[in-house]
């Protein structure tokens, strides 16, 4: 049984933890789904000194608290959950580097902010995405909500921020953030920052999703979805979409500033493709609104290659964006933008003849990557092959 175990110290020590490890790693040894099972906090070691930690042990179960501004670069290890109990600094000259599988989820009002001449560095991969969201957020990683039951909500937490700074992520999630109705994003980069979005996914904010404000925005394969306003154009002079998905939005895009969008679909919005101004440029996008829901065409629609169509999601309403055999959107890019050109496929292709690590397209508008399947077994949680709507939503 994994039981209380306390390691005290009282002297300098260099703990040496290898293979040993394992014996507290036990689980549920006797299959009864009880108490066996191990839980955060079941154990811990106290002392002064540093834990070394050699490449053949493995640390679960472990929650490590942040707060406050940085004063030497850090890496947040994988399979380990961060918990932010105050606003995390990332200072000039600071690199954060967070490995894949790593989870952080932020206490109320927290958030990630990276200064002019600091790095964040979060790229993940498709097995092992980095998960950015509540602390109520039971799905991914150890408890920290000290046994509340409320589930998570949009506005949790804020945001993560470019002040100034370099924020690289890719193939990471990001739930429940944006607390602040004054127009900021849960992903925001400013003061000439830069703000690097790949291959992952934002979703549940409770105000806007993405804002620029000065410097750069890029996003590439991603998507944003569930949001009052998924991307706010407030400034900024590069500011790249491509091969991206939004959906299941109030608004789409507010076009104050330059904004360039390619291959992507803009489908499912309630309200407006657009609030103000018509600065953005779109080329090869496709634009769609069932009947009766929303705006039923756009002024980009019939020019530059865009055009309004179904592109025949799996299950659009519960955030599956697979695109069905048939859809219009299959081999519809512009190849241009494409880094490998492999055939594209339809999902359904990919289900019958793809198991492991497959090099197929989904499809020819904004899915591309390596993907990992169970043949028959669609992963709703891996990216873009499709979005689960959680708690209810």
């Amino acid at each position: 049984m994994f039981g209380q175990e306390t390691f005290k110290c009282t002297i300098p020590l260099l703990w040496i933890i290898a293979q040993v490890m394992a014996r507290f790693m036990v689980g549920d040894t006797n299959k009864d789904g009880n108490l066996s099972l191990p839980k955060n906090g079941n154990a811990y070691f106290r002392g002064t000194g540093n834990i070394l930690v050699d490449p053949s042990a493995e640390l679960k179960y472990l929650t490590i608290t942040r707060s406050g501004t940085l004063t030497a670069n850090e890496t947040w290890l994988g399979g380990q959950v961060y918990h932010i109990t105050g606003t995390v600094t990332v200072p000039s000259g600071v690199t954060l580097t967070i490995m894949p599988g790593a989870i952080i989820k932020f206490g109320n009002n927290c958030s990630l902010i990276v200064n002019t001449g600091g790095t964040l560095i979060a790229e993940g991969n498709s097995a092992q995405p980095i998960i950015f969201t509540s602390i109520r957020d039971l799905e991914y990683g150890a408890e920290v909500n000290d046994g509340g039951t409320k589930p998570p909500q949009p506005g949790d937490w804020h945001q993560i921020y470019a002040r100034g700074g370099t924020v690289r992520m890719d193939h990471t999630r990001v739930y429940f953030g944006n607390n602040s109705e004054s127009g900021v994003g849960c992903l925001e980069v400013d003061s000439n920052g830069q703000f690097i979005f790949n291959n992952s996914i934002l979703s549940f904010t409770k105000h806007c999703g993405i804002r620029s404000e000065s410097g750069s925005f890029n996003a590439y394969n991603s998507v944003i979805s569930e949001s009052p306003l998924a991307i706010n154009l407030h400034g900024g002079t590069n500011n790249n979409f491509i091969n991206c998905t939004i959906a299941n939005v109030t608004n789409a895009v507010r076009e104050w500033q330059q904004g360039n969008f390619v291959n992507c679909v803009i489908a499912y919005v309630s309200s407006a493709f657009n609030l103000t101004s018509t600065s953005a440029t779109y080329s090869n996008c496709v634009f769609w609104n069932p009947k009766g829901f929303g705006q039923q065409s756009y002024r980009a629609v019939g020019t530059n290659g865009n055009f309004w169509a179904d592109p025949m999601l799996y299950d659009a309403a519960n955030g599956d964006d697979r695109l069905r055999p048939g859809s219009p959107l299959i081999d519809a890019g512009d190849g241009k933008e494409f880094e490998y050109r492999r055939r594209q496929i339809d999902a359904a292709t990919v289900l019958r003849c793809c198991s492991g690590r497959s090099g197929v397209q989904l499809d020819g508008v904004f899915v591309k990557r390596d993907f990992h399947f169970d043949v028959g077994k669609p992963r709703p949680d891996r990216h873009i092959v499709g979005l689960r709507r959680r708690n209810g939503r």
